[in-house]
């Protein structure tokens, strides 16, 4: 795993070990914030939150011996991620395929407004967005009605910026 931004619809696979010649590793872990991370296990960044985080992994030799690494990341959001999380929660049953085409064609719109350069518009839009979003109708489970709303909001504070 590198330290840069990450895309909140994407997924990262940490994989890290230890070695030690003289006295042996006795123990490997991993965290990011409170939560144990296992080598070469997917994590969906959308979990995470967005804004900075850290990857920490800590080794412990048979001799008491700690060393701990830490990475630094960023998880952001775009227009492409939320498209992209409006089709993993598609697929995984949590947007209905009506909220599913009313919530793409909204963020075109605002996609489209952006574009143009009018950020207003596109924030008007956002705003549109985020209210579909909160309906059970189209979103069907809270997480993922979270985060869209989440990720819209973010959007609409970049572009006010």
């Amino acid at each position: 795993m590198e330290s840069r931004k990450y895309g909140d619809s994407a997924s990262i696979k940490p994989v890290f070990s230890a070695a030690d010649a003289t006295s042996g590793v006795a123990s490997v872990t991993a965290t990011i914030g409170d939560d144990r991370i296992t080598s070469g296990k997917p994590i969906t960044l959308w979990r995470l939150g967005l804004g900075k985080h850290q990857l920490i992994v800590t080794g412990k030799d048979k001799a008491g011996h700690v060393t701990e690494q830490t990475v630094e990341f960023e998880i952001t959001t775009s227009f492409a991620d939320v498209r992209a999380l409006i089709d993993y929660f598609k697929k995984a049953g949590s947007v209905t395929s009506r909220g599913a085409t009313v919530l793409r064609g909204q963020l075109d719109k605002a996609v489209k407004q952006a574009d143009r350069g009018r950020k207003k518009d596109a924030i008007k839009e956002l705003e549109q967005f985020v209210k579909l979003a909160r309906e059970s109708r189209n979103v069907s489970d809270r997480a993922a009605r979270d985060v869209l709303v989440r990720d819209a909001q973010a959007l609409i504070v970049q572009l006010r910026a």
